[in-house]
């Protein structure tokens, strides 16, 4: 009887001491997971310790792409979307007040490919149209009629517009009778534009011709138009010392003679001075300067694309300004190319460019670009996050480990369940052997 008895309670303690070793024998599997690829994981709490934690270190393996780790005093909390599939390990040393901790985490990620974002579209500069030639001035008697022609390569469309002296009003050909009463325009949207019953209101204005395709606009030089009053019943009274004069017509602009002492006329279609009428206009800008956001260490290069509409010289100056207010821009010294990069290396800046169109010794008013934003992200820092709040791992993992100390007596009662399992098998062959002997 006492042999029986002991023996029932030598099994319970041996299958006591087995069942509470089992947790302590299964706490490698620190947290097991499986996801997809692009899935949010919300906050998956990984390890937690009673004791604070001061940092943490990866040693081994790695997760996967887009996926990464945040704690606090008290936890490691695993977030992210992984971006490609795959079977996952990576195992962390945790130094906490109380000591060195381990745990590992088991990633499966299903979906294969790598989600890779779409690259940015960059718009490559294209060809503006190139003019092969202007239109020139005319000098044409009021009532009279006058032809220009300006060509361009590369061009889809063309446009014949009317420039004051000044420059300040422009009228397109297409509406130019609304604005010049009995003025007459032929061969719009063609190489050669046809003005007649030119009014003396038009003398001084200039005539160009805009080419336009699909990376931008083309403008030619200004022909300068002038009228003179109508010289009809004046024939014949043009005398030279020669007396050669033979044409007693009623038109004097088709006279032959040269006068002695006097100026002769001038040759239709020609220019009435040596400039052409040539007026000075403002650059295009096709390409605007772009913002950027940086990190530490990285450079952003500010530049632009700009044409002359009559050939000009373009110039260019640099500005910047701490704010989005045009007013506080400021000329950056010896920024007077075309490209700009900027020596800011933190917060946040904001530049732009003007461009100046040169023609003949004349500058046009500058062209100022859009404002380029550039600001630098805040350095990242390794300062533990108080708020992290764990979120429910929704059954695609998890979470066996505790800390430290539970780890410890596991092991001691595994040891001990190992001990009894031992001794068991011992006290069996000696019984055994005793029986025999009996």
């Amino acid at each position: 009887m006492k042999r029986s008895t002991f023996r029932l309670v030598l099994t319970l303690a041996l299958m006591v001491c087995i069942a509470m070793a089992l947790p302590g024998l299964s706490a490698s599997a620190d947290y097991v997971g499986s996801y997809s690829v692009g899935q949010n994981i919300g906050s998956v709490q990984v390890f937690s310790s009673e004791s604070k934690i001061q940092s943490y270190t990866n040693f081994a393996g790695y997760l996967p792409e887009g996926v990464s780790l945040n704690w606090n005093e008290y936890g490691i909390f695993m977030t992210g979307a992984p971006a490609k599939g795959g079977d996952y390990s990576a195992s962390y040393q945790v130094n906490t007040e109380a000591g060195i901790s381990t745990f590992i985490i088991n990633l499966s990620v299903s979906g294969g490919e790598e989600i890779t974002p779409a690259p940015t579209q960059t718009p490559k500069p294209g060809s503006v149209p190139y003019i092969t030639k202007h239109p020139t001035g005319e000098t044409v008697e009021q009532g009279g009629s006058a032809q220009f022609v300006a060509r361009a390569d590369n061009a889809t469309k063309i446009i014949w517009r009317l420039v004051s002296r000044d420059t300040t009003n422009t009228v397109n050909c297409a509406d130019a009778s609304d604005y010049f009463r009995g003025l007459g325009v032929d061969g719009l949207g063609t190489e050669r534009l046809t003005l007649s019953n030119i009014p003396s209101e038009l003398s001084g204005w200039c005539v160009e011709a805009k080419f336009e395709n699909d990376y931008g606009a083309s403008y030619s030089n200004g022909a300068r138009i002038t009228v003179t009053q109508s010289s009809t019943g004046n024939a014949g009274s043009n005398t030279s010392g020669s007396g050669q004069n033979t044409n007693t017509g009623s038109n004097n602009s088709q006279s032959t003679n040269t006068p002695t002492g006097g100026t002769g006329g001038l040759e239709t279609g020609a220019s009435t001075n040596n400039n052409n009428g040539l007026t000075t206009k403002q650059a295009n800008i096709n390409i605007q300067p772009t913002s950027a956001k940086l990190k530490k260490g990285e450079t952003h290069t500010l530049s632009v694309m700009a044409t002359s509409p009559n050939n000009g010289e373009l110039s260019y100056q640099w500005y910047s300004a701490p704010t989005a207010n045009v007013s506080a821009l400021s000329p950056i010294q010896g920024a007077t190319s075309e490209s700009y990069t900027p020596t800011q290396t933190e917060g946040t800046m904001y530049y732009c460019v003007a461009v100046t169109n040169t023609r003949e010794g004349v500058a046009s008013e500058p062209l100022y670009s859009e404002l380029a934003e550039l600001s630098f992200e805040p350095e990242a820092t390794p300062t533990p996050i108080p708020t992290a709040t764990p979120t429910p791992a929704s059954g695609n993992g998890s979470y066996d480990r505790g800390s430290s100390t539970q780890i410890i007596f596991f092991i001691i009662i595994g040891v001990l369940a190992l001990a009894a399992l031992i001794g068991v098998v011992v006290y069996l062959r000696i019984d055994s052997r005793k029986r025999g002997d009996d």
